[in-house]
């Protein structure tokens, strides 16, 4: 579940609010119907959002358990359902893919997708080289973007509907050549 997403709907939410807390299939936590205890920063600059829950069948039981969701564990969620409202992805099939990175890797590509943010770079048309199906083959580029942040990724958007992330996809492409 995105990030953004889920602090909204935490910080959205009041006491005693019942909510249905869905868990991807990877996760070993328990999705069912859930009570809003309340909520608490983490340490720290800008300090994750947390979110403590308590199973509604458990709520009759003295000292029931508490369940403590949040920004730090977005991706074990799925979705969130609150009056109704279903936050976040509809089935794990929508949740985007997730790749391994290489910090060297992601240099290199950095480097070579800056070409494409120069007035008049695009379009070009490269080969890309990857382990992943969908990356693999030769795409149009028709623009590219630098993402704001330390890291600033590069991102390549190309006429086949395919983005090329710099740092998201460097543990993927093996190799990367612009066509003459």
């Amino acid at each position: 579940m995105d990030k953004q997403v889920l602090r909204a709907v935490i910080s959205s939410l009041s006491v005693d609010d019942v909510l249905t807390v869905n868990f991807r299939e990877s996760c070993d936590k328990e999705s069912g119907e859930y009570t809003f205890q309340g909520s608490r920063r983490g340490r720290g600059k800008g300090g994750s959002l947390l979110a403590e829950l308590t199973l509604v069948e458990a709520e009759e039981v003295p000292l029931a358990p508490v369940l403590v969701i949040g920004t730090p564990t977005n991706d074990e969620l799925l979705n969130l359902v609150v009056n109704g409202e279903t936050h976040g992805y509809q089935a794990e099939s929508d949740v985007p893919l997730f790749f391994e990175t290489n910090a060297g890797v992601a240099a290199g590509l950095k480097e070579s997708f800056r070409a494409f943010l120069a007035p008049g770079a695009c379009p070009k048309s490269v080969e890309v080289w990857s382990s992943h199906s969908s990356l693999n083959g030769t795409f149009n580029v028709i623009g590219a973007r630098q993402l704001r942040g330390r890291g600033g990724q590069v991102v390549l958007e190309t006429a086949e509907g395919v983005e090329l992330w710099s740092y998201r996809h460097s543990g993927v492409i093996q190799e990367f050549r612009v066509s003459e």
